[in-house]
């Protein structure tokens, strides 16, 4: 269920495409990985699939890239079997999929495959560079509405209106990774935006709501160059832990403590 294209580098990623597309969405992406595409009969099969190749290489953990759909199926594998997962990258991913949405798009479907997916393809490419649309739509397009059919579409809806990503069952994954576009139409960016703080939230707990009442401090009042300064290098501090997921209270409390002794007067300058 797996296709691989061996780049010369030392890690494979697991690539799962978005609804409505198949794997050459993939085509132009340029990563420091080997790509290891889903090819599976429905997105139901992705986590079984998954483990099947985990357990018969030896891997010890691997990283996975979702997008969309593909971020779902990801992160329902990652939520079930965090320990098998390095990093887990999420492209486009919201929380959830209204039920009357998804019956709305079956209903679609059902009627005329074809201009379904032209209004998903102009919904998904619009906001983003023209050229990257022209791209799909004269290379892609035709091939993947012929390969897409009905059926599978339709079950992969099914399986989606059941699907739900939750943060705080993802906090077992050393490295999350979400990547949304602020002008993405299929899913909305502040559903990315509160994906992003239930993961921080759940990861950090009280360190997470420090940095935010930095930032609400530093909001607050105007600073000179050298007092901006000591503060980027104090958040900078603060970004390093957070990659390497070390416990960054400490961190958190001097910043805190730099920037109440250094913000000047009201009406300062």
């Amino acid at each position: 269920m797996f296709e691989r294209v061996d780049r010369q580098c030392d890690e494979d990623v697991i690539l799962v495409s978005g609804w409505g597309f198949d794997r050459h969405i993939f085509d132009r992406l340029d990563l420091p990985y080997n790509y290891l595409f889903y090819v599976g009969p429905s997105v139901a099969a992705f986590g079984a699939a998954l483990q099947r190749w985990i357990d018969q290489e030896g891997v010890k953990a691997c990283s996975i890239l979702g997008w969309s759909l593909g971020a779902f199926a990801a992160s329902a594998f990652a939520q079930q079997s965090s320990n098998s997962v390095r990093h887990l990258i999420l492209l486009g991913a919201r929380l959830a999929y209204a039920p009357a949405a998804l019956t709305q798009i079956r209903s679609g479907l059902q009627r005329n495959k074809r201009a379904t997916l032209l209004r998903l393809y102009r919904a998904s490419f619009r906001g983003h560079d023209p050229a990257l649309y022209r791209w799909f739509k004269e290379t892609l397009m035709e091939d993947t509405i012929e390969r897409m059919s009905v059926e599978r579409l339709c079950a992969d809806l099914d399986w989606l209106s059941h699907a739900r990503i939750e943060g705080h069952r993802l906090a077992g994954v050393d490295r999350v990774t979400v990547v949304h576009g602020v002008q993405d139409e299929v899913a909305p960016a502040a559903e990315a935006q509160a994906l992003a703080r239930a993961l921080l939230n759940r990861r950090f707990g009280e360190a997470a709501r420090q940095a935010d009442a930095i930032a609400q401090s530093l909001r607050a009042g105007a600073m000179d160059a050298n007092k901006q300064n000591q503060l980027g290098e104090d958040l900078k501090k603060i970004a390093g832990a957070l990659d390497s997921g070390k416990d960054i209270q400490s961190e958190l409390k001097a910043a805190g403590a730099n920037l109440t002794a250094k913000r000047p007067e009201a009406g300062a300058q």
